[in-house]
This record gives C-alpha cells, structure tokens and sequence, in this order.
C-alpha cells in the first residue's frame, strides 16, 4: 500500500460488539489460503484460533489491519470490502 493511499471506513463502526465473521467470510470469497490468512491475522495482533471461531472479537483497528494486509499483498485492488472502500493509489 502506497504511503499516500486514503482508506476510508464510515458505516456503523461504533458497534459495541464487533466479531470476526465478517472477515472470515471476505478471506473465503477471496480464496485466501489458511496459512495466509493466519499470517494476515497473527500480524494484526489475533491468535491464530480467531480463524476457526466466528465469533471471536475484533476491534475496528485490527479489522482496518486485516484489510490493509490484504491490500499490500494485492488480494483486494479497488475494490468494495466489508462496507468499507477501498482504493489502491486513489483518493475515495
């Protein structure tokens, strides 16, 4: 990811519950392998056990972590994650 790449979360991200599905389910409809997925998970501060429990929590930092992983490995370009957009090399 470029330094001055803006990502852009809005939505209801004040949630006070905030669970990990909702990743796992991008990581499936990505078709990111498991042992990428417990690289990308491990490095944003989760135990690599968060990938078998749907509804282990995450907070807003570790998801916006997730996604930027996901962006520099080159998994998502421009694309629509989660509710939240995200450009490569763009303002959006």
């Amino acid at each position: 990811m470029k330094l001055d790449t803006t990502v852009l979360a809005s939505g209801n991200l004040a949630s006070p519950r905030r669970i990990i599905a909702g990743l796992l389910a991008q990581l499936t409809m990505l078709q990111v392998d498991t042992a990428a997925a417990r690289a990308i998970f491990t490095n944003a501060g989760l135990p690599a056990r968060a990938l078998a429990e749907p509804d282990f929590p995450v907070s807003l930092q570790q998801e916006l972590e997730v996604l930027a992983a996901l962006v520099a490995t080159g998994v998502i370009v421009g694309s629509v994650v989660g509710g939240m957009a995200v450009g490569a090399g763009e303002r959006v």
